[in-house]
């Protein structure tokens, strides 16, 4: 399967309502924190943008800031790496699907999904 092939099918995955959500944040892998650009946001997985390419299947902790109810809220989601692909100069494009046992995971997403248009 090509890249392209391979980001589309892991793209298709965002099943449901999948809104623009462009936020900075940081992504902690064991002890190590990246710097993350969300892309895109659905109830079973955040797109974003990284300079440094992520391992399939790797757990991870996503956190960044936004508004919510009229409030600034830190969100902070638990996931695995669904698929990496290389954008061109612009980094790294990566799925992380949450984990859906999480209840806190399932309830901040739909407080985002619910808050926007």
């Amino acid at each position: 399967m090509t890249a392209n092939a391979l980001l589309h099918s892991a793209v298709d995955e965002h099943a449901g309502k999948r809104i623009a959500f462009h936020r900075k944040g940081w992504m902690k892998v064991n002890e190590t924190t990246l710097t993350i650009h969300t892309t895109d946001i659905s109830e079973q997985i955040v797109g974003l943008m990284m300079e440094a390419p992520a391992r399939i299947g790797l757990a991870c902790a996503l956190h960044f800031r936004t508004l919510v109810g009229g409030r600034i809220t830190t969100l902070h989601l638990t996931g695995t790496v669904a698929y990496c692909t290389l954008v061109g100069l612009k980094g790294y494009r990566v799925g992380i699907r949450m984990d859906s046992a999480n209840k806190e995971n399932a309830d901040q997403l739909a407080m985002i999904l619910s808050s926007r248009p």
